[in-house]
């Protein structure tokens, strides 16, 4: 039997440099804590521990000035902030790529514009993401986006997101701090029976919008 090894097998440059500045710095400060799993692969954390890096899930299991080490995923603006209030040493190894997106939500967010940022609700690096502007919005998917950008172009008042009386419907804080979320599933239930989204619900497209979604997100 043949095994034919493929050129891009292997670890994607951002995770490599990853791994690599964590065995730089387990070696040149004898400890250091990385923030998260720096990469999907037990045997390398098992290495990179043996070196003397250990890791922790939470910004709360750091102790004050340590070293850490941001993994290639990025961190949310608030995790920075915290581990500046701790005195902790922070090695980022975020991949380039990554941070380019965190700058260009942050300019974003600077200039007054809303981010739209397409990915999973929960997903680290999408978190981290969103987090750059508080004005970010979240939605889970192509088919979201599209049914967002219908509603809203559908409206009778000027296009502009934060001051729509749709906005507090697709547009919710799912915390303190962090970034909203667009979850049309649920919320489409709530714009259902307010009384403020009567003019929505009574534009003859609003039905077949609103299925066209449905059956996207279902793969129908």
């Amino acid at each position: 039997m043949s095994v034919i090894l493929a050129k891009s097998a292997g670890f994607c440059y951002g995770v490599e440099r990853a791994v690599k500045l964590a065995e730089q710095t387990a070696r040149e400060k004898g400890s250091c804590v990385m923030l998260g799993s720096i990469i999907h692969n037990a045997h390398v954390v098992q290495d990179l521990e043996a070196l003397g890096a250990r890791q922790v899930d939470d910004v709360s299991q750091v102790r004050p000035g340590e070293t850490v080490i941001i993994r290639s995923h990025g961190e949310t603006r608030q995790v920075y902030q915290q581990l500046e209030a701790l005195g902790a040493e922070v090695v980022d190894a975020t991949c380039p790529n990554v941070r380019r997106i965190q700058r260009l939500v942050a300019g974003a967010g600077e200039e007054g514009r809303t981010p739209l940022i397409i990915g999973e609700q929960h997903h680290p690096e999408v978190l981290g993401a969103a987090s750059w502007s508080e004005d970010s919005v979240i939605v889970d998917g192509p088919a979201a986006l599209d049914l967002l950008d219908r509603l809203l172009h559908s409206l009778t008042v000027p296009w502009d997101l934060s001051a729509s009386p749709l906005y507090r419907h697709l547009a919710t804080k799912e915390a303190a701090g962090e970034a909203q979320s667009v979850l049309l599933e649920p919320l489409l239930d709530q714009v259902e029976a307010d009384p403020d989204c009567a003019f929505l619900r009574e534009m003859p497209e609003y039905g077949t919008m609103v299925e066209k979604y449905r059956r996207a997100a279902d793969g129908a």
